[in-house]
């Protein structure tokens, strides 16, 4: 049985060569291009709302239904829209970074796995971007590397990819500001 490996501990520079590159063996195998099919799940990961299981349900019932508006809730928005919306609360941000983190572990192929990688990172960038908010533990200049990567592959959306080079030039500015200190 493989060893799975945590998306938060891959060097930056094998999360971009996992998604800029296609499996050799899979491909002759298959016949499939690799990273179109992580391509065809992000962008279905991307479509989907998040799972109800996802939120607490208790809690959801007691906010007011403006509050459920704003967080996506109630229309079922899509993890897209709630990424790229500056108004998605951060509490709803940690929830989506978690859940792409869960279905990368279960994640029944790689593409699908590389996937999720992507909306892992993207929720990260959502938050530092929008709310000026850590919802990571991984450093500034890992953080950087990574969304310089993402945000120059060419599987990655146009949507995405301007979201990630944003929250690298986050990164960059608050790495600027360290050395000067």
């Amino acid at each position: 049985m493989a060893k799975k490996t945590k998306i938060s501990s891959l060097p930056a520079e094998k999360l971009g060569h996992l998604l800029n590159l296609c499996s050799e063996k899979g491909q002759a195998e298959k016949g499939i291009d690799q990273g179109q099919k992580m391509s065809e799940a992000l962008e279905d990961m991307l479509a989907s709302a998040l799972p109800a299981d996802s939120y607490d349900s208790t809690s959801v019932k007691d906010e007011l239904s403006h509050l459920c508006d704003i967080s996506g809730l109630a229309h079922g928005d899509s993890i897209r829209a709630m990424l790229m919306d500056p108004q998605t609360g951060i509490a709803l941000i940690d929830k989506i970074k978690g859940y792409a983190k869960n279905r990368s572990k279960k994640a029944a192929s790689e593409a699908e796995a590389d996937a999720a990688g992507v909306v892992y990172y993207a929720a990260i960038a959502c938050a530092l971007v929008y709310h000026d908010s850590r919802i990571s533990r991984l450093s500034e200049q890992k953080l950087q590397q990574t969304f310089a990567n993402l945000a120059e592959t060419t599987r990655v959306p146009s949507d995405l990819a301007e979201l990630f080079k944003k929250a690298k030039q986050f990164c960059q500015n608050n790495l600027d500001t360290e050395k000067k200190e």
